[in-house]
């Protein structure tokens, strides 16, 4: 065993047990070739489900830091970039022209992690796969553009609810698939395999319980925009009033507009009644009393 590798080994134990998504263990105490990853995603549509990959550094002619390693999945995955045997597309691993001896374990395992975040579908290994997360995505994506005409910014149980909403499908085949993984025999390496099982199934009744939040919202919204097309419309037919001298009948009782008009606000809050104009019969009536007594 090399410096370096023992170097990255521990280097990656530390950070994956400050991060809390992945953990790596030698296959053999005293073997520093191969290596089991147990990785558990923090989010998205794999959130809380663990699984196991295989690391072999030195086969063939390969031979790590100058190569890339061998890096494969033993449980099942549904998964674009995943192939059914477990083989994972990444440039790393797929061309030796983006490999850099630099890389360390790290480095490694977090460029697998980014593969649960966003799925690339113009390089699939799963074609199954592929055809049903691009409905999946296209209609998150428009779902995702109608909540933000209601809301500037969406928070994480919102987005986390709509992704298991849109992605329901690809979940459930995911799961027909995940539930066949048997990880007792990698407890042993992985004590924390013993209470994932758990918080994976309570994540998945927190997200439902957030269906009612989010219907609550747009049921609450759109009552709302009802209301103000309908306060401004009668806004409207005041001003309309005001501006002809007209009678309206509003609310089934009769209100009158003097030729002057009211004011908009107190047209629009309606607290005031609106009176009608006498001042032209008054001067009428002030004339002909000048004429009949000879004022």
């Amino acid at each position: 065993m090399s410096r370096r590798v023992f170097e990255d080994y521990v280097e990656a134990h530390k950070t994956g047990k400050s991060l809390g998504t992945y953990s790596i263990k030698t296959v053999l105490a005293d073997n520093y070739n191969e290596y089991y990853i147990y990785i558990k995603p923090s989010r998205g549509i794999y959130k809380n489900q663990v699984h196991i990959m295989h690391m072999k550094l030195n086969y063939s002619d390969h031979k790590y830091p100058f190569q890339s390693p061998l890096v494969k999945f033993v449980t099942e995955i549904f998964h674009v970039n995943i192939s059914t045997s477990g083989t994972i597309c990444l440039d790393i691993f797929n061309d030796q022209t983006k490999w850099v001896p630099k890389y360390n374990f790290s480095a490694i395992i977090k460029s697998i992690l980014l593969l649960f975040d966003e799925q690339c579908t113009e390089s699939p290994f799963n074609c199954d796969a592929s055809e049903l997360y691009k409905k999946c995505l296209h209609n998150y994506n428009n779902e995702i553009s109608e909540l933000t005409k209601y809301k500037k910014i969406i928070t994480t149980e919102e987005e986390e609810f709509l992704l298991n909403k849109n992605f329901q499908r690809f979940i459930e085949e995911n799961n027909k698939i995940y539930k066949r993984n048997n990880l007792e025999s990698y407890k042993s390496y992985f004590p924390e395999l013993n209470n994932s099982r758990k918080q994976y199934e309570e994540e998945i009744e927190h997200i439902k319980d957030i269906e009612c939040i989010i219907d609550g919202l747009k049921n609450h919204v759109n009552k709302k925009q009802t209301e103000f097309i309908q306060q401004k419309d009668d806004d409207a037919e005041l001003l309309l009033a005001a501006s002809k001298n007209s009678t309206k009948i509003i609310g089934a009782v009769p209100q009158y507009v003097d030729e002057k008009g009211m004011c908009e606000k107190q047209i629009r809050d309606r607290q005031i009644p609106l009176l009608p104009n006498y001042s032209h019969k008054k001067n009428k009536w002030n004339r002909f009393n000048a004429i009949k007594f000879n004022i």
